[in-house]
């Protein structure tokens, strides 16, 4: 069971000065995950027998890693969109994943991409955001409704 007090859905006590370093460093994370999951469906899908599994895995690695070209402009939206939230104290798990899936599929149909292509690399870079953001992997563990 997931402990609502560490990890909230929707809302936490807002951050009038969400730091610097820590948007940074989240936005960093989500734009690497998602390439380096990917290229691990690469290799996993290289090392398998033939058949339908491992071509599904390349596929979506392929995709993933080819994510570094698109995510940025999810980004530009969504760091200010997180200081926002932060803000506001909405900055749960549930508000970062949705934004980002809806961020990730915005970006994607604006290039022409179908929502089922982006939407796993946007999801996996929003919980990155948003795991870094909360000191969850951070260098110092400290979440942010702590300051």
């Amino acid at each position: 069971m997931i402990d609502s007090a560490r990890w909230p859905a929707l809302r936490t006590k807002p951050v009038a000065r969400p730091p610097l370093q820590r948007l940074a460093a989240a936005a960093l994370a989500a734009w690497i995950a998602p390439p380096a999951a990917g290229a691990a469906l690469l290799v996993l899908g290289n090392l398998l027998p033939p058949g339908p599994g491992p071509t599904a895995l390349s596929v979506e690695g392929f995709f993933l890693v080819s994510s570094v070209r698109l995510s940025w402009a999810g980004l530009l939206a969504g760091v200010p969109l997180s200081v926002l939230a932060l803000r506001a104290g909405l900055a749960g798990w549930a508000v970062a994943l949705g934004a980002g899936a809806a961020l990730g599929v915005g970006a994607g149909l604006a290039v022409g991409l179908e929502p089922g292509i982006v939407l796993p690399g946007s999801v996996m870079a929003a919980a990155a955001y948003w795991l870094t953001l909360r000191g969850a992997i951070g260098p110092d563990r400290m979440r942010p409704e702590d300051r």
